[in-house]
């Protein structure tokens, strides 16, 4: 497993910086319009409107589920109420749900797990093949977005069809890094977690992937997850636990209450005896021997439904220790489980990665050559349209700048698009073309 590995992120290093000599082949450049300005783009993924969220409650399945950031930017959950959304990262969200639902003492201790389903689209406009929106991914660059887009519309004399090829199998590399940097992550976080261990092991081969700093914030918030992923699987045992005390405890007042019957029953039944000897001597009544006999047939009675709540407290007990004791045991079978399927896509994305590699080498020639985009001059005006607090700003942006989800890619100039472009962008429908 270690060789295949190896193989893959020796492969990812090589790719790692590099584009399409033919992104760079035009000459013209073009000033930005004086109704844009430039700005730097943070590095952070808000959410925003439109964009779908999975928000799982650990031991409360009935507040979990699938929700839309609505119009407004809110989101709203059973119970908890209605929480503002938009313009937060999912870890900021995150914690405003975990910091209401912590505070509703009718709730199990739990811990909340929101991911994005899906983000609203990215749109590419300008100078390429098919302008239109597109599915956002985490990490997408705006040579990923003219790459889906299906690259830049007039190529000069390199061949569309060679291009658009090289450009599209480039875009499957830097996907399949995406994926496979958070799965081998995942992967240490799960070894941990089997070993018992509190931390994760740096996997060095994440480092071939991306720097340093980068690998150290995988492994910091895998590290959280892997803390919460222990602190439930403690609590949920401790509620299992406390479960498993309550109903000895029931068992032993159904044994106090059983004994305290018995005894009476057998008070109860001399003293009729009692009676039946005076009443065949004349002396007794039959009325009080009637009423003996009454209280004789309640005490049974009693007697017997106490039985049979004691017998079904004495299942349950054995079924909740039976829990506590496979409780880790089924996690580890989960953990085995997630671990074989990591893996299978891992190996997986080997294939596809040496399949897409072996696609650009290829068609590398004159015109096709790889070189270091991230400091290459863009050949054409590259433009990033991004909506803020303060309204829509344009962004000077190269090759590998980095897209959020919603942002508008403009590629040519110069561009007459601050009115037909923010009307249609504030409206929800894609860009002009």
């Amino acid at each position: 497993m270690r060789q295949v590995l190896a193989f893959l992120f020796a492969t990812f290093v090589i790719f790692h910086f590099k584009g399409l000599n033919a992104f760079a082949a035009d000459a013209a450049t073009s000033p930005t319009t004086s109704q844009s300005r430039t700005s730097e783009g943070g590095s952070r993924d808000e959410l925003g409107v439109g964009d779908r969220l999975n928000i799982s409650f650990f031991g409360n399945a009935d507040l979990s589920g699938e929700v839309n950031i609505q119009s407004d930017g809110t989101i709203t959950l059973p119970v908890l109420g209605t929480f503002q959304s938009a313009g937060k990262t999912v870890g900021e969200l995150t914690r405003a749900i975990s910091e209401r639902f912590s505070q509703d003492p009718g709730k199990a201790a739990g811990h909340v797990v929101v991911n994005v389903v899906e983000w609203r689209p990215v749109f590419v406009t300008g100078d390429v093949t098919k302008a239109g929106s597109y599915p956002f991914t985490p990490g997408m660059t705006v040579l990923h977005a003219i790459s889906v887009a299906g690259g830049l519309f007039r190529l000069g004399n390199s061949d569309p069809g060679t291009f658009v090829n090289v450009a599209q199998n480039v875009s499957r590399m830097r996907e399949i890094q995406e994926q496979t940097k958070y799965q081998i992550v995942r992967r240490a976080s799960l070894l941990a977690e089997k070993a018992g261990e509190t931390s994760i092991k740096p996997p060095s081969d994440v480092f071939g992937i991306v720097d340093g700093q980068a690998a150290r914030k995988l492994v910091e918030e895998e590290t959280r997850s892997l803390t919460l992923r222990r602190k439930a699987l403690r609590d949920e045992i401790e509620m299992r636990q406390r479960q498993v005390a309550l109903t000895r405890q029931e068992i032993n007042d159904y044994t106090t209450q059983l004994k305290r019957i018995d005894d009476e029953l057998k008070v109860k039944k001399a003293h009729l005896g009692e009676l039946n000897s005076l009443l065949a001597k004349g002396v007794a009544k039959r009325p009080d021997i009637l009423s003996v006999e009454s209280y004789i047939a309640t005490l049974e009675s009693n007697r017997r439904e106490l039985f049979g709540s004691m017998s079904r407290a004495q299942r349950d007990l054995v079924q909740l220790e039976q829990t506590v004791s496979d409780l880790p045991l089924r996690r580890q079978i989960q953990i085995d489980e997630e671990l074989a399927a990591l893996d299978e896509r891992i190996q997986s994305n080997v294939a596809l990665h040496e399949a897409a590699r072996q696609i650009v080498e290829q068609f590398k020639g004159p015109e096709n050559e790889l070189h270091d985009v991230s400091t290459a001059r863009p050949g054409r005006l590259l433009q990033i349209m991004r909506r803020t607090e303060g309204g829509q700003i344009f962004i000077s942006a190269n090759y590998e700048s980095v897209v959020r989800p919603g942002d508008v890619v403009v590629v040519g100039g110069p561009t007459k698009l601050p009115t037909e472009l923010v009307a249609a962008w504030r409206s929800g429908d894609a860009p002009p073309q």
